[in-house]
Protein backbone atom coordinates (compact mmCIF):
# COMPACT_ATOMS: atom_id res chain seq x y z
CA UNK A 1 0.00 0.00 0.00
CA UNK A 2 1.07 3.50 -0.81
CA UNK A 3 1.77 6.22 1.56
CA UNK A 4 -1.24 8.56 2.10
CA UNK A 5 0.75 11.34 1.63
CA UNK A 6 2.30 10.06 -1.43
CA UNK A 7 -1.44 9.17 -3.61
CA UNK A 8 -2.29 13.11 -3.82
CA UNK A 9 0.96 13.74 -6.33
CA UNK A 10 0.52 10.66 -8.06
CA UNK A 11 -2.95 10.36 -9.10
CA UNK A 12 -2.13 14.09 -9.80
CA UNK A 13 0.46 12.99 -12.17
CA UNK A 14 -1.85 10.83 -13.69
CA UNK A 15 -4.78 12.77 -14.15
CA UNK A 16 -2.31 15.38 -16.07
CA UNK A 17 -1.39 13.28 -18.60
CA UNK A 18 -4.70 11.45 -19.37
CA UNK A 19 -5.30 15.82 -19.56
CA UNK A 20 -2.81 16.22 -21.41
CA UNK A 21 -3.57 13.54 -24.15
CA UNK A 22 -7.45 14.25 -24.49
CA UNK A 23 -7.99 17.75 -23.84
CA UNK A 24 -10.92 19.69 -22.36
CA UNK A 25 -13.94 17.78 -23.81
CA UNK A 26 -14.11 14.34 -23.48
CA UNK A 27 -17.51 13.08 -21.73
CA UNK A 28 -17.11 12.33 -18.24
CA UNK A 29 -16.67 8.88 -18.58
CA UNK A 30 -14.10 8.82 -21.44
CA UNK A 31 -12.02 10.85 -18.72
CA UNK A 32 -12.73 7.71 -16.15
CA UNK A 33 -11.87 5.55 -19.10
CA UNK A 34 -8.52 6.86 -19.33
CA UNK A 35 -7.73 7.27 -16.08
CA UNK A 36 -8.24 3.91 -14.94
CA UNK A 37 -6.07 2.89 -17.83
CA UNK A 38 -3.09 5.36 -16.40
CA UNK A 39 -3.13 4.40 -12.81
CA UNK A 40 -3.40 0.65 -13.95
CA UNK A 41 -0.01 1.51 -15.68
CA UNK A 42 1.09 3.10 -12.70
CA UNK A 43 0.54 -0.21 -10.64
CA UNK A 44 -1.24 2.09 -8.41
CA UNK A 45 -4.51 0.24 -6.59
CA UNK A 46 -7.90 1.27 -7.19
CA UNK A 47 -11.39 0.57 -7.45
CA UNK A 48 -13.92 2.28 -9.65
CA UNK A 49 -17.99 2.69 -8.84
CA UNK A 50 -17.15 1.97 -5.16
CA UNK A 51 -21.01 2.16 -3.21
CA UNK A 52 -20.85 4.18 -0.43
CA UNK A 53 -22.00 3.09 3.11
CA UNK A 54 -22.18 4.98 6.03
CA UNK A 55 -22.63 4.55 10.08
CA UNK A 56 -25.90 5.50 11.67
CA UNK A 57 -26.68 3.86 15.03
CA UNK A 58 -24.79 1.44 14.86
CA UNK A 59 -25.78 -0.14 11.45
CA UNK A 60 -24.11 0.21 8.25
CA UNK A 61 -26.50 1.47 5.75
CA UNK A 62 -25.89 1.76 1.61
CA UNK A 63 -26.10 5.68 0.44
CA UNK A 64 -27.67 6.46 -3.15
CA UNK A 65 -23.80 7.34 -4.19
CA UNK A 66 -20.84 5.64 -5.53
CA UNK A 67 -17.19 7.17 -5.82
CA UNK A 68 -15.66 7.63 -9.17
CA UNK A 69 -12.19 6.15 -7.92
CA UNK A 70 -11.29 4.93 -4.53
CA UNK A 71 -6.94 4.86 -4.83
CA UNK A 72 -5.00 2.58 -2.46
CA UNK A 73 -8.76 2.06 -0.32
CA UNK A 74 -7.13 5.60 1.34
CA UNK A 75 -8.09 8.46 -1.26
CA UNK A 76 -11.40 9.34 -3.21
CA UNK A 77 -11.21 10.75 -6.52
CA UNK A 78 -14.98 12.17 -8.09
CA UNK A 79 -14.28 13.22 -11.91
CA UNK A 80 -16.36 16.16 -13.39
CA UNK A 81 -16.16 17.16 -16.61
CA UNK A 82 -18.21 19.24 -19.06
CA UNK A 83 -20.03 20.84 -16.49
CA UNK A 84 -22.37 18.42 -15.88
CA UNK A 85 -21.71 17.08 -12.83
CA UNK A 86 -24.03 17.90 -9.72
CA UNK A 87 -20.67 16.95 -7.25
CA UNK A 88 -19.74 19.66 -5.19
CA UNK A 89 -17.07 20.03 -2.54
CA UNK A 90 -19.71 20.01 0.50
CA UNK A 91 -21.19 16.99 -0.52
CA UNK A 92 -17.95 15.28 -1.60
CA UNK A 93 -16.80 15.97 1.93
CA UNK A 94 -20.23 14.51 3.34
CA UNK A 95 -19.02 11.08 1.08
CA UNK A 96 -16.04 10.67 2.63
CA UNK A 97 -17.03 11.52 5.98
CA UNK A 98 -19.98 8.50 5.42
CA UNK A 99 -17.02 6.18 4.33
CA UNK A 100 -14.28 7.36 6.36
CA UNK A 101 -12.28 8.69 3.77
CA UNK A 102 -9.64 11.15 4.79
CA UNK A 103 -8.36 12.50 1.23
CA UNK A 104 -10.26 12.96 -1.70
CA UNK A 105 -9.87 14.84 -4.86
CA UNK A 106 -12.43 16.34 -7.06
CA UNK A 107 -11.02 16.54 -10.72
CA UNK A 108 -12.53 18.90 -13.28
CA UNK A 109 -11.00 18.07 -16.64
CA UNK A 110 -12.78 20.81 -18.48
CA UNK A 111 -10.82 23.49 -17.03
CA UNK A 112 -8.04 24.31 -19.81
CA UNK A 113 -5.21 24.41 -16.75
CA UNK A 114 -6.11 20.97 -14.80
CA UNK A 115 -3.88 22.35 -11.99
CA UNK A 116 -6.75 25.30 -11.23
CA UNK A 117 -9.42 22.41 -11.47
CA UNK A 118 -8.63 19.98 -8.74
CA UNK A 119 -10.07 20.50 -5.73
CA UNK A 120 -7.80 18.82 -3.13
CA UNK A 121 -9.70 17.81 0.32
CA UNK A 122 -8.09 16.74 3.53
CA UNK A 123 -10.61 15.61 5.98
CA UNK A 124 -8.57 17.00 8.82
CA UNK A 125 -8.41 20.86 6.85
CA UNK A 126 -11.85 20.58 7.10
CA UNK A 127 -12.71 20.30 10.66
CA UNK A 128 -10.74 23.73 11.59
Amino acid sequence: MLNIDDLPHLVIGSCLEVHRELGTTMPDYGYRAALAHELRMREIVFQQDVPVMMDYKGERLPCDASLDFLVENQMVVVIVAMGQSSMDKRRLVGLMRAGGYKQGLMVDFSSSDLRSGIKRISMEMTKS
